[in-house]
């Protein structure tokens, strides 16, 4: 069963924004629920258990990757904080 309102900011109405895909890894169904009010998306359904969908030893971001998003996150901050001193 779907849910009524929204996970974020409580808003009822979600609608379908993309139905009928199929999980990579598993292949199971799902689709993607958008929130009106402030628009975050969330999987209908969502899955009990996030294991089968990591690979084992799994440890989160690293690398490159976690440089990437480190950089992304302060460049986003940065902007932020000079927006008040302007």
């Amino acid at each position: 069963m779907p849910p009524e309102r929204c996970r974020l900011c409580g808003q009822s109405g979600l609608a379908v924004a993309l139905g009928d895909a199929r999980d990579h890894v598993g292949g199971d169904p799902f689709r993607v629920l958008r929130c009106p009010g402030c628009g975050a998306g969330f999987t209908d359904p969502v899955p009990s258990d996030l294991d089968r969908y990591y690979p084992q030893g799994y440890r989160g971001y690293g690398g490159l990757t976690a440089l990437v998003l480190r950089t992304a996150y302060r460049w986003r901050v940065g902007s932020w904080v000079r927006g008040f001193s302007a």
